[in-house]
């Protein structure tokens, strides 16, 4: 075609004959002479891209004004305008210049400028109209990214407004259609593309879930292309591999490695490369068969030189963000078809090619045509903002090719409000034109802005600015150890935002002490993306320059909560908390740490700067941080709740527990707040009900206590009684409320109030029972006792009415000293006014076919009470009787369950220290009084009591009475063994006064044979004793024993005197007797310790199978012969010894033909041992109690039954008899307690 006259003069302006737009650039042209907006469509290779601006200024365009051609990226724009400035054969940056972020080669001579497309849309803040230009080229449109949209809106806008202004819109892939309509009915021309034909061939993968079939498709698809160039004479053609992600890469690149095929050079190609790695694919060696393994930037962004044939996985990772969770996600999905023939473009340039897809063909045709627009897959925040700033109107309103979803424009509103960009009127605020301003995303900028405010703008800088790009730090798989070393020098233990203030600050302080060259040389040493460290630096100028009128710059470092706390302003919807092996975001998210980061360790909070969904939602670039720091940079997205308020004493006035969630998070723990003003009725509700009435408020008046004690005077009434019907809870706060006025709502109002009223009545506020009763409370005193008398002694009785705690019923509180006076036969009664309902409750535990008999219930336990005699015996014997009588027949008193009664039916015994102090309590006597039975209270010695040889101290009585503290205590007089002779001593408990008893007595009566028990001591006899108890742990000094019991039998063998003449008698007797009983004894001695030795022996021969065996018996031995048995053991009991112990030997030399009956006989053993644990406290010691006694030498002899029944045993033993006596101990037990 021929130029206008106002076509650049010195510009090379002729159109290569071999480009496919060239044949159609008088079209193109009369179609721009004719119409202010055309839509050209061309294929790959077709020329428009460097064509069209020559076109434009052919036809004088750019004089009124420049002409515009944007590019997605910056580096085409750059490439492009280098590209056209030598078709032109113009110098770059005169005719042809170009103008990018951080770049800027434009002059006043400039005609066509290339930018991009966010560069043109941020010219527009400054030039509404776009008067600095009369033409707009908008290239490579079937991208759909957001900039691109929100471009072709603005112009459809536009247009009308500047008739002047050409549009020329271009396109690989466009569904033209929509475009033309959209800019009514522009014209189309189509352009075809210069390539060489493309065979497509479908190979589909397996469907195993792994990435293996993938993996081994890529093998055998460049298997495949080899033969062919095999079959064709041709040298290995390159082949370009499309794939997901750099996971699927390493995966891919490894699997090639691994394979068959030789001569390969494997080349990664993504965004995150290092340039040095990037620039290896545009420089072909030559040498081996190039296999490229790309990401989708390899689609349209570069193009890689020498391609022969396409491997397409058919799949890519797409940015999508979710409303819902507020999270960008980067899954894999299937590409358009648009997408995959863009692919299969890349090859079939200089030759033909082969595209191989990995997938069926029907998937390729079921797919959609074209690729998702931007617009309705990401965060609408920055778009809205700025048309909120440039007064576009309404989002929704506007003219988008393809309108974003409704859902993602409320939810970009709703970002913009929790950042404060915008009120709740969707009014843009002085803080949103602010961040409108910035170069950088909303939350960025705004974290950039509340650094002001937190003294932190140089670290919010650094880290805003490095967000924003792309990370500079590299790490070349080759180095990948060197690079973790170079960069781990700016780590943070907790934050990787102060990672990034640490490298900022490292670099920025080599930038300033290095010349250029050096500097570069240094970035590459550490591993540090030198382009993109410009870049940082750039943003980071820009934003200074931006907020510097505003702002001053932090001297010092700041501290880690302040940086912190303007990170969290901009990122707060990024926060986390750990929960078991995750975090827990907002709105329900639940992502991990990416592995990644530079901070170590998982803290229970967390911020990040973004949360990205790959094979897992990750957080990246993440830092600790503390709970309590959201509500000070985020109190208005804080919703705060607000348990049951209720009376707080300390504060005063009505309070609630207030808790605050952030995106679902706890974000403020649970904390007391006033609640007052917010509910007044309520807070003069419980100000009367809690405050007053129950005694919780603060108050110098009088009247508090005047009206508590006649509280607790019902409240005992009720407790005596067991009901809830006399203290009015209802009257009591209607007694308050009649006399406060409505305003008094806390405790100041009302001591003000008090203060005022009390001055003329002074007792306003005194209450008299009457106020308080619901009914007549008339008690009989003597029914509910205040004290029990008890030997003599007065105790005092309280009541309790609180079923199911520990302390419901009677509780008699006793003196340590006067325990053991208190016995069941006085407890069981408890009070008269109890007794009538404990008797009903006692009947019915009985059996249903006797309380059939027995019925009314009620009737008998009122017509049996005049029969009882108080506290005359015992409870259940007594109820016995008179249930025989009813029955006409005999009765059994162990049918009635006592351990199914309620257990304030069963008296509380609080055991007091002489200052008043609780020792114990229990409802179990018994259990009591042998726990507290200390030294100091066992024995008394009495007054003056001299140490004694003679009994000259004359007769003792059975229990004598004594004052001690104040208490009248009923003991029982004693001969102990003391050093040197024995002593007169007082004790209270039975069984404990007879063991001391008889051993100070036998004491005495050894003092008074002293030459017969010398001779003993020294006679071979005790020699062999004390060997043979060495060996089997007893005492070695056995034979004290042996003596202390023969003189035992010699002397007392009718019983242990009390009396001096009695004890003379045994004296007398046991001179003549002595030795001869001694001898006896150890006769028998011998031969229990000798058949215990051979019983060991059996022992230590038994086979491993048999161990449960010889657990068995160690634990009958450890019973029967412990160090004091000789002593302890009763004379008819230490009889039988040898007869158990044969029958031991009897059982282990039978073993082996009885082997299961002795496991049958041992589990019914086990039984019985376990059912008789919880009675017998020194198991398997000799039980001290005499019904565990008798059950402890029962049970001995049941085993003589069934292991050696020769032997015989002493009366008739039974499983049953063992029963019986065990279902005695027990109910004697519950009773005792």
């Amino acid at each position: 075609m021929t130029p206008d006259d106002t076509a650049a003069p010195a510009a090379n302006l002729t159109f290569p004959p071999d480009l496919p737009v060239s044949q159609r650039i008088e079209e193109i042209a009369e179609a721009v002479r004719n119409h202010q907006v055309v839509i050209v469509v061309g294929d790959t290779g077709s020329g428009k891209t460097t064509q069209l601006p020559k076109l434009c200024l052919a036809l004088g365009r750019g004089t009124q004004g420049k002409i515009g051609h944007t590019q997605p990226r910056r580096l085409a724009a750059r490439s492009v305008a280098a590209r056209i400035a030598e078709e032109t054969q113009t110098e770059l940056g005169q005719l042809i210049g170009y103008k990018v972020r951080f770049q800027d080669s434009v002059s006043q001579d400039t005609r066509v400028k290339l930018l991009t497309d966010g560069m043109l849309l941020a010219e527009t803040r400054g030039d509404k109209l776009l008067k600095g230009y009369d033409t707009l080229i908008i290239d490579e449109a079937h991208e759909r990214g957001l900039n691109i949209d929100f471009l072709l809106g603005y112009l459809k806008r536009l247009l009308p407004k500047r008739r002047d202004l050409k549009v020329i819109i271009t396109s690989a892939t466009i569904n033209y259609q929509r475009f033309s309509a959209h800019f009514m009915d522009a014209p189309v021309v189509m352009v075809e593309g210069r390539t060489f034909p493309v065979e497509v061939r479908y190979r589909p993968l397996s469907s195993d879930s792994d990435d293996a079939p993938l993996y081994r498709g890529i093998v055998s698809a460049v298997d495949e292309l080899r033969g062919l160039d095999q079959d064709n004479k041709k040298r290995r053609g390159d082949v370009l591999v499309f794939l997901p992600g750099e996971r699927e890469i390493r995966g891919a690149a490894e699997a090639l490695r691994r394979s068959h095929l030789s001569q390969l050079d494997v080349l990664p190609l993504y965004a995150r490369l290092s340039a040095s790695e990037q620039q290896r694919i545009f420089h072909p060696t030559g040498g081996d068969q190039r296999i490229v393994l790309a990401t989708n930037v390899a689609e349209t962004s570069l193009t890689v030189p020498g391609i022969r044939y396409v491997i397409d996985s058919g799949v890519a990772r797409m940015s999508r963000y979710s409303y819902r969770s507020k999270v960008q996600r980067l899954p894999i999905e299937a590409v358009s078809q648009a997408s995959a023939n863009q692919r299969k473009g890349r090859c079939g340039r200089l030759e033909p090619g082969v595209c191989i897809r990995l997938y069926e063909q029907e998937d390729f045709e079921g797919r959609r045509e074209f690729t998702e627009p931007e617009l309705q897959r990401t965060n609408l925040a920055s778009v809205i903002l700025q048309m909120l700033d440039l007064k576009l109107g309404d989002i929704e309103r506007f003219p988008f090719i393809d309108a974003p979803d409704r859902r993602y424009v409320t939810d970009g509103y709703k970002l913009l409000e929790e950042i404060g960009a915008i009120d709740d009127r969707r009014i843009i605020t002085p803080l949103g034109r602010e961040l409108a301003r910035l170069p950088i995303d909303p939350k960025l900028g705004r974290m950039v802005l509340a650094a002001r405010d937190y003294g932190c703008v140089h670290e919010a800088l650094a880290i805003a600015s490095f967000l924003t790009v792309q990370d500079p730090r590299e790490r070349p798989r080759a180095a990948q150890d060197a690079a973790d070393f170079a960069h781990g020098t700016d780590a943070h233990e907790q934050s990787d935002f102060l990672s990034i203030v640490a490298l900022w600050n490292r670099i920025e302080g080599q930038r300033q002490a290095l010349t250029s060259s050096a500097f570069r040389k240094y970035c590459q040493k550490q591993f540090l993306h030198y382009m993109r460290v410009r870049e940082w630096r750039e943003i980071h100028r820009q934003l200074w320059l931006a907020i510097k009128p505003t702002t001053r710059l932090n001297d010092e470092p700041a501290d880690y909560r302040s940086v912190h706390l303007a990170v969290l302003t901009g990122l707060v919807g990024n926060i986390g908390m750990k929960d078991e092996n995750e975090y827990r975001g907002g709105r329900d998210t639940r992502f991990n740490l990416h592995p990644g980061r530079q901070a170590k360790g998982r803290p229970k909070w967390v911020v990040a700067a973004e949360l990205v969904e790959t094979t897992r939602l990750f957080a990246r670039t993440v830092a600790k941080i503390e709970p309590e720091w959201l509500e000070t940079v985020a109190p208005q997205l804080i919703k705060l709740t607000h348990g049951d308020p209720y009376w707080s004493k300390r504060h005063g006035q009505i309070m609630a527990h207030e808790r605050g969630t952030l995106f679902g998070l706890p974000a403020v723990a649970k904390r007391a707040v006033s609640f007052a003003k917010r509910s007044p009725i309520k807070a003069r509700e419980l100000l009367i009900r809690d405050g007053l009435a129950q005694g919780e408020i603060k108050t110098q008046g009088t009247f508090m206590q005047n009206n508590l004690d006649q509280v607790a005077r019902i409240l005992d009434l009720e407790a005596r009684e067991r009901r809830r019907d006399l203290l009015d809870d209802q009257r009591l706060f209607e007694f308050y409320e009649s006399k406060l006025p409505s305003d008094i709502i806390d405790a100041r109002s009302f001591e003000r109030w008090r203060r005022r009223v009390e001055r003329d009545q002074p007792r306003v506020l005194y209450m008299a029972q009457d106020d308080l009763l619901s009914a007549s409370a008339a008690l009989d005193q003597q029914a509910y006792p205040d004290h029990l008398e008890v030997s003599g002694n007065r105790f005092t009785l309280s009541y309790e009415f609180n079923p199911g705690t520990d302390h419901d019923g009677v509780t008699l509180e006793v003196p340590q000293a006067a325990l053991h006076s208190v016995t069941a036969a006085v407890t069981d009664w408890l009070v008269p006014g109890m007794l009538e309902e404990k008797v009903e409750a006692l009947v019915r535990t009985l059996p249903k076919a006797i309380r059939r008999q027995l019925v009314p219930l009620p009737d008998f336990a009122r017509q049996t009470l005049p029969t009882l005699r108080w506290r005359q015996g015992d409870l259940v014997e007594q109820l016995g009787k008179a249930v025989t009588r009813r029955l006409g027949k005999p009765f059994d008193v162990r049918q009635f369950e006592l351990a199914a009664l309620d257990h304030y039916y069963r008296m509380n015994i609080r055991v007091m220290d002489p200052h008043g102090q609780i020792i114990a309590q229990s409802r179990d006597l018994a259990s009591l009084q042998k726990d507290l039975r200390t030294p100091a209270q066992v024995s008394t010695p009495a007054p003056k009591s001299p140490v004694l040889t003679q009994w000259n101290m004359g007769d003792l009585p059975a229990r004598q009475t004594l004052e001690q503290d104040g208490l009248s205590l009923s003991l029982i007089p004693v001969i102990s063994a003391v050093d040197g002779g024995v002593q007169l001593q007082h004790m209270d408990d039975p069984d404990a006064a007879a063991h001391v008893h008889r051993r100070g007595v036998i004491r005495l009566a050894q003092a008074r044979m002293a030459t017969q028990t010398k001779l003993l001591r020294e006679s071979k006899l005790a020699k062999r004793l004390d060997l043979l108890a060495t060996p089997r742990g007893l005492d070695p000094k056995a034979s004290l024993q042996w003596i202390e019991r023969s003189v035992e039998m010699a002397c007392f063998g009718d019983g242990i005197p009390r009396d001096e003449a009695g004890f003379e008698r045994g004296v007398k007797r046991g001179r003549g007797d002595l030795v001869a009983v001694a001898e006896g004894q150890a006769a028998i001695m011998i031969r229990v310790l000798e058949c215990a030795q051979r019983v060991g022996k059996q022992l230590k021969g038994l086979p491993l199978a048999w161990l449960d065996v010889g657990k068995d018996v160690n634990q009958q031995l450890a019973g029967l012969l412990n160090a004091s048995f000789i002593w302890d053991t009763p004379a008819d009991n230490l009889a039988r010894y040898e007869v158990y112990l044969n029958a031991i030997e009897m059982r282990l030399e039978r073993l082996g033909g009885r082997f299961e009956f002795d496991r049958g006989a041992r589990r019914e053993l086990d039984a019985w041992l376990d059912a008789i644990k919880p009675y017998w406290s020194e198991y398997p010691l000799n039980p001290v109690e005499p019904s565990v006694a008798s059950f402890r030498w029962l049970l001995e002899e049941y085993r003589v039954s069934l292991f050696a029944q020769q032997l015989g045993t002493q009366g008739k033993v039974s499983g049953k008899r063992l029963d019986g006596l065990l279902s005695d101990i027990r109910t004697r037990r519950t009773r005792a307690g």
